[in-house]
């Protein structure tokens, strides 16, 4: 083990310290984002958070079920979500904030350059 210890380069050790400064920060911040856009449910999100709490405990099998299953939930949701945007609902005709847009309509308007 000592050996390869001594076998570790700079290089190496600064890719490593990258990787973990990466994944606690874009971690933690995709757990604020989810938690703030309420897009998914928050319990899905607390279980992201739950993952990297428990993964810094060292109990690396537990950790990977609980960012599994936080994982599997937001994309469950996210594919049970009904699909398209604004832009597509009013190519529709459908209402927004109230007011009725018919398709063609506004077709005199210039688009914007």
């Amino acid at each position: 083990m000592a050996n390869l210890v001594s076998e570790v380069s700079a290089a190496d050790t600064a890719a490593q310290l990258l990787f973990l400064i990466g994944l606690m920060i874009g971690l933690r911040l995709t757990v604020l984002s989810r938690w703030r856009s309420r897009a998914v449910p928050r319990p899905a999100a607390l279980l992201l958070l739950a993952f990297l709490i428990v993964d810094l405990a060292g109990r690396r099998v537990e950790s990977h079920l609980l960012g599994l299953a936080g994982a599997s939930w937001i994309a469950i949701v996210v594919l049970r979500a009904p699909r398209g945007g604004p832009s597509e609902r009013l190519s529709r005709g459908d209402s927004l904030s109230g007011q009725t847009v018919a398709v063609g309509e506004h077709d005199d308007l210039d688009p914007v350059t």
